[in-house]
Order: C-alpha cells, then structure tokens, then sequence
C-alpha cells in the first residue's frame, strides 16, 4: 500500500509571530559597511549565544534584550511586562 507524504506542520510561535531580527542579503553589504564605523563591543560566549537566538527568533516574543521592567517581571512572575508568559530554559 502506498503512503501519502505531507509536509509537516509547523507549531505555530508563542505570542503568534516569529521574530526574525536577521538582516535580508540586499542590506548586508550597507549594513555592513555601517556596523565598521560603530564603537566595538566585547561580547561573552554567553551574550553571543543569547543575540544568536534571539535574532533567529529562538526567544520569540522577544524583539531585544529584556529591559529592566521586563526582567523584573519574568524573575518574579515568569511573564513579560506587557504580561506573557516568559519560559527560558
């Protein structure tokens, strides 16, 4: 008997949207040229594995590092400022 493949389906993202921060290919080159003239910053392993997954939308609802009130809020209640929930493990 033959079987009938589908394309899997995708679990919809929490908060309803992906966030993807990565940069499209027609802006690296600007955006690269851009980035040389900032002031560097030192990034730990840690800082670049947290910018990694925020920018490819791992940390979703996030759009940016927490702000202070955010992460007040997810240390004591575990949800967002604006009230979602927030789970990192």
């Amino acid at each position: 008997m033959s079987e009938i493949l589908t394309a899997p389906r995708l679990i919809t993202p929490y908060g309803g949207s992906l966030i993807d921060l990565t940069i499209p290919d027609e802006q690296l080159s600007s955006l690269s040229a851009y980035a040389k003239e900032l002031t560097a910053v030192q990034l730990s392993d840690r800082t670049l594995c947290d910018l990694e997954l925020l920018a490819t939308g791992a940390f979703s609802p996030l759009d940016r590092f927490m702000g202070r009130r955010d992460y007040s809020r997810v240390v004591s209640e575990m949800r967002l400022n604006s009230g979602q929930l927030f789970r990192y493990q």
